[in-house]
């Protein structure tokens, strides 16, 4: 690991960031991370701890302590439906220590992925403890860990404003904060349909996932900017939020107004 490696994806850029973090010193910060964050795990044994990032296969042998953690934004929602685990899913991180495992997987956007929870919770032992977070909590764990030495305190801090905006994620009433891209969507990426105008004084909601045709979400929506905070909303509810989202967890919608020349439609890309 490399604290100043770069990842595209901003949720592999925070592991990297987060897991150098608790191995620097000898990995004097990860003891009391881990303390405050998960509670009556004075048995671990910290000799010989590894870090691993985004590596596929689990430790060759079970632990004795053994823990699947998630970090997101937002809680995850509980759901009846039959989970299928997908069997591609890669964990953010591993913690491998002397009689303990924990693997990580982090979201900085939406809540945190059933299927790929079901998917890591195969690599660990079948008594393994499931246990989720949101970014707030961890950033809380991070303040109150007053390292003695300067520049580790100080990494602690720019990496807790990193982190802020996970913690204090953006109500479903207000809109994206930016957009901040005007590209179409490739073939992998979803996307949502906008349509509508004040002229027709309603706007409606389409879905277009990869290799599938646009699916009707909304009727008589009331305008441009409801209809970004009903997707939000939509999306967060959704038990599965990482299927309607392009890279780097954008969303992406194409607004149409049916008066206009249809070379003047455009795409967007947000924060969601």
């Amino acid at each position: 690991m490399n604290l100043f490696n770069h990842y595209k994806q901003r949720e592999n850029h925070c592991t990297n960031i987060l897991m150098n973090l608790l191995s620097m010193r000898e990995s004097d910060l990860l003891q009391p991370f881990l303390n405050e964050l998960l509670h009556n795990v004075s048995v671990l044994d910290y000799n010989d701890v590894r870090f691993l990032l985004f590596a596929q296969h689990p430790p060759e042998r079970k632990m004795p302590h053994e823990f699947l953690v998630g970090v997101a934004p937002f809680p995850r929602k509980e759901t009846i439906d039959k989970i299928i685990p997908n069997p591609g899913s890669i964990p953010d991180a591993w913690i491998i220590g002397k009689n303990f495992t924990i693997l990580f997987e982090f979201k900085v956007t939406g809540m945190l992925d059933e299927a790929q929870l079901a998917s890591h919770k195969e690599k660990l032992s079948p008594n393994c403890q499931i246990i989720e977070f949101t970014w707030k909590q961890v950033g809380e764990v991070l303040r109150r860990l007053n390292h003695k030495d300067g520049t580790t305190q100080w990494l602690i801090e720019q990496f807790c404003e990193v982190i802020s905006e996970f913690e204090s994620p953006r109500p479903a009433s207000g809109m994206p904060k930016e957009i901040i891209r005007f590209n179409g969507p490739k073939t992998t990426e979803p996307y949502f349909i906008i349509t509508g105008n004040k002229r027709l004084k309603t706007y409606n909601v389409d879905v277009k996932l990869p290799m599938g045709e646009p699916q009707r979400l909304l009727n008589d929506g009331v305008g441009i900017e409801a209809n970004r905070r009903w997707i939000r909303q939509y999306i967060q509810s959704s038990g599965n939020p990482i299927a309607f989202l392009g890279e780097d967890s954008l969303v992406i919608d194409y607004t149409i107004d049916p008066d206009r020349d249809p070379k003047k439609n455009k795409f967007q890309r947000w924060i969601l």
